[in-house]
């Protein structure tokens, strides 16, 4: 890395943005194919194929996510240890290979064992890959780096989820899974091998945002306050943020149930498809104002508009009678509501906590998220199943964001303070 304690990294094209790129690609081949809209809509005709309920094959979330949280830990301690590109190109080889092996197995159990295997790859990537190496990359516009990013689960859904339902029109779930599980992990593993350096001093630069004359040692001590991770667990504030990120997960989890909503307020599986697409580019759309919003007034601010978002979505949907324009709006809002899934609890742990120890504190936070998302999906997939109507526990979830929103606004600034003086 250069000695110049005053480099100016605004001047020209900073190769921190060909990072988020990267990382760009790789969640529209790992998370939007395998992850969010596009999986919700195989699960109904992979039911009906195979004789069995919507619930069994929800089942594929629970086991991915329990996968995930035990492998979060893993993936922070290989994150530190091992080159990001061989890292994550792994990583995007299990996802991309276990899509094709539930194409192949054309069983229940299939999905169980590629639940397996995907969950162990998108444990380095869902929730890990973004907050990790681009705090590495970006002193200032983080926010709006990530929101950018991670975006692009949403893009790669709205890409996918229409073709995925022309594919099982024009073909049957086994193909279209094998299809876009092969394109996704080919494009995930050139984008992890080509564009993705783990930190600045790998290109010798130092991160985004450093002004002209400012002095990078004195502003490297500051980007390292913040509580350490002890320090943390000491503190009561840092359970009841977590008892939020609960909530925030537990609500963002009716995501991918967003094709099955439409189908039980009588929309056809290629209708479906596209309500799934439109919340999608919602997701795209709500991850990138949200980052915006945390760039401009920071996490709680991005939590308390996200909860804004989540009403109206809420609303719409349950008001809508079936009706398709208000399912259409709905889903969208659906979608931008949902950005808050990734993109808020990062945000809110960076704010409340500091850098200090943010990879390990975030990675906590992060895989107890992942197993309230194992619980939260069957529990949907159950209550339509045994109801016919998601309207009571969205309008539930809903009110969980509100009860998140309150929780932080006792616990951020107090645990701030701890360290921020």
């Amino acid at each position: 890395m250069s000695t110049n304690n005053t480099i100016d990294t605004r001047s020209g094209f900073h190769y921190g943005w060909v990072v988020m790129i990267g990382c760009c690609l790789i969640m529209i081949g790992t998370m939007g194919i395998m992850s969010g809209g596009s999986i919700g809509v195989y699960m109904t005709p992979a039911a009906e194929a195979l004789g069995t309920s919507r619930t069994a094959i929800s089942l594929y979330d629970t086991i991915r996510t329990l996968v995930m949280a035990i492998f979060q830990p893993v993936a922070a301690y290989v994150f530190k240890k091992y080159d990001v590109r061989i890292t994550v190109a792994l990583a995007a080889l299990l996802c991309g290979g276990g899509a094709i092996l539930i194409g192949l197995m054309n069983s229940v159990i299939g999905w169980y064992v590629g639940a397996v295997i995907n969950g162990i790859g998108l444990s380095f990537i869902c929730y890990m890959l973004i907050p990790i190496v681009l705090n590495n990359w970006f002193h200032a516009s983080l926010g709006l780096a990530a929101g950018i990013a991670m975006s692009c689960s949403g893009l790669g859904g709205a890409i996918f989820a229409p073709i995925v339902g022309e594919l099982i029109a024009n073909f049957d779930w086994t193909t279209a899974i094998m299809i876009t599980g092969a394109i996704g992990g080919a494009i995930s593993i050139l984008s992890a091998l080509i564009l993705l350096r783990t930190k600045p001093e790998d290109k010798g630069l130092l991160p985004f945002g450093y002004k002209p004359g400012e002095d990078a040692a004195k502003v490297s001590e500051e980007d390292h306050r913040g509580l350490t991770a002890k320090d943390a667990l000491r503190s009561p504030y840092f359970y009841i943020i977590i008892i939020s990120i609960m909530l925030i997960y537990f609500y963002g989890s009716f995501q991918i149930h967003i094709s099955n909503y439409a189908i039980s307020v009588g929309f056809p599986v290629e209708e479906a498809s596209r309500v799934a697409s439109l919340m999608m580019i919602g997701l795209v759309a709500g991850k990138i104002l949200l980052g915006f919003v945390n760039d401009r007034l920071g996490g709680l601010a991005t939590l308390g508009a996200a909860v804004i978002l989540v009403l109206a979505a809420v609303i719409t949907l349950v008001t809508s009678h079936g009706a398709v324009m208000p399912v259409f709006i709905g889903s969208f809002l659906v979608g931008m509501s949902a950005g808050s899934l990734q993109l808020v609890p990062p945000m809110i742990v960076r704010g409340s906590m500091g850098n200090k120890e943010y990879g390990k504190i975030y990675g906590w936070a992060a895989t107890i998220g992942v197993l309230v998302s194992a619980v939260a999906a069957p529990i949907y997939a159950a209550i339509l199943d045994a109801t016919g109507t998601y309207n009571t526990i969205i309008a539930v979830a809903a009110g969980g964001m509100i009860l998140a929103l309150v929780l932080n606004l006792i616990a951020y600034g107090r645990a701030r303070k701890l360290w921020d003086k």
